[in-house]
């Protein structure tokens, strides 16, 4: 049977993105069990003194939260508060690292969590009011021009 027929165009386009999101989050999060090591330079200098846990530690902590919000977005379940939450931690990430070819990357993936999100707010029983979510929506697309001039502006 045509998958495209018994699903529809748009639930595959979105089983497509949870499985392309979920995966990245499972890919990183599983890393930072395996190798540890590759992702301390990943960490700001000036975070390391603020840290409350021992780096292996932090980054397995923060690995079991990827994997977890990766099996969400590939599991299918609680897709708009994974969306919010993982959205936020990418966002955290970009400001906290700045403008670079990887946090480049990590602004399209905050734009694939809202489109997740704006898909499963507008199937909700109570959604997000409209009001909301065009702010939302505004402050993404804001951010996008600052953080793009802030890009081609550092000559990354």
């Amino acid at each position: 049977m045509n998958v495209l027929k018994k699903r529809g165009h748009q639930e595959l386009i979105i089983i497509v993105l949870r499985f392309a999101i979920g995966a990245v989050f499972l890919w990183f999060g599983i890393d930072k069990w395996i190798h540890p090591d590759a992702w301390y330079g990943w960490i700001p200098a000036w975070l390391w003194p603020l840290l409350p846990l021992k780096p292996d530690t932090f980054l397995w902590l923060n690995g079991a939260f990827e994997f977890v919000v990766g099996v969400l977005f590939v599991g299918g379940r609680l897709l708009r508060p994974a969306s919010v939450v993982a959205g936020a931690f990418l966002f955290v990430i970009t400001v906290t690292l700045g403008a670079s070819e990887v946090t480049v990357r990590d602004t399209a993936l905050i734009g694939s969590c809202l489109a997740l999100f704006l898909h499963e707010n507008a199937k909700a029983r109570r959604p997000v009011p409209s009001n909301i979510v065009s702010t939302a929506c505004s402050l993404y697309v804001l951010f996008l021009f600052v953080y793009g001039v802030l890009y081609l502006r550092s000559g990354a």
